[in-house]
């Protein structure tokens, strides 16, 4: 079989109409919101209150990538968490998004940025997934294709997720094949919507089954055998006191950029990534995770040692690049 080659890329504010494109085709939302699907997203993005991930597949040399799966999570208060475990209804992640549609001004159930670093530095943070949508409407785990894209999902998870300090991760998922896939990352079936279950925003019946998926910190017991869920509620405390400009950098850097396309992407001079290097650098040296040299942060070379140990630690302790909110800011 030939070798497929896979990209995963965080989507950005203008990503939202195909994001919008990829939600319609699983889960039509109600009249009002696929009016302002679009805007909402976008300004869910904007605003750091989702995230959104493409899973590309890349084509010929100098094509672009071809987009094959989607992915949207977003952090929720104890509040919603509480009341939906409680009485678990169909479409969340639509609900979700109409109550961000009603309320433009803010608030709501899902997290701020700043919302999601004082819970992370407090008793914790609840993580659902929106959505994780595919080409194919039938994830037919039997297929070796869909099976590379449910490991591409994993890595989403893994690579972005592991840091935190949760509480809870939540999914609601279409058919049985979406069922296995998630099954299989250590999650547990809490309830199951059968076809025809009148959904929450309409009133419609639902067409297919749905399937709430979970685990929470109390399940994830280290003691028990390892596995992607369980991992991610492996929890270190961050000891850099980075700053949120200081992670970008590094996120940044670990997807393998150079200073200067750092520059381009968060829109700065090469000079002032520069400069945050050398922040980046001092943190780091104060706790003794830099060897004292010479090199001072002026080379544009992702291999200089300092660059290279740095990444190698982040990679290491990803809780150093989530947010956090200092007792001493």
């Amino acid at each position: 079989m030939t070798e497929e080659r896979w990209h995963i890329r965080r989507m950005k504010g203008s990503d939202a109409s195909e994001i919008g494109r990829w939600i319609r085709f699983l889960y039509p939302p109600p009249r009002a919101l696929e009016r302002e699907l679009a805007q909402v997203l976008k300004r869910l993005l904007v605003r750091e209150k989702i995230s959104a991930w493409c899973v590309e597949e890349q084509g010929e040399e100098g094509s672009d990538g071809r987009p094959v799966a989607i992915g949207v999570t977003t952090f929720v208060s104890d509040a919603l968490t509480s009341s939906y475990l409680a009485k678990p209804t169909p479409n969340l992640n639509l609900t979700l998004l109409e109550e961000e549609r009603a309320n433009k001004k803010g608030g709501g159930s899902m997290l701020t940025p700043e919302q999601v670093g004082r819970c992370n530095a407090a008793d914790g943070l609840n993580l659902l997934i929106l959505f994780w949508i595919h080409e194919q409407a039938d994830f037919d785990f039997s297929k070796e294709r869909n099976r590379q894209l449910f490991i591409q999902g994993k890595t989403i998870l893994e690579r972005h997720y592991r840091g935190y300090k949760l509480k809870q991760v939540l999914l609601e998922g279409l058919s049985p094949q979406t069922r296995l896939a998630m099954l299989s990352l250590g999650l547990k079936e809490l309830r199951t919507f059968p076809a025809g279950t009148p959904m929450t925003l309409t009133g419609e019946r639902s067409y297919r089954e749905l399937v709430l998926t979970g685990l929470s910190r109390e399940e994830a017991r280290p003691d028990l055998p390892a596995s992607p869920a369980v991992d991610l509620f492996v929890h270190r405390s961050p000891i850099c006191h980075f700053t949120r400009r200081e992670q970008q950098v590094l996120e940044l850097a670990l997807e393998q950029m150079t200073n200067e396309e750092i520059a381009s992407a968060l829109g700065r001079k090469v000079e002032t990534i520069r400069a945050r290097w050398r922040s980046i650098f001092d943190r780091m040296q104060t706790k003794g995770l830099l060897p004292e040299d010479d090199d001072n942060g002026m080379s544009t070379s992702p291999h200089v040692s300092k660059r290279r140990a740095a990444l190698r630690y982040v990679r290491d302790h990803p809780e150093e690049l989530r947010p956090y909110a200092w007792k001493d800011r």
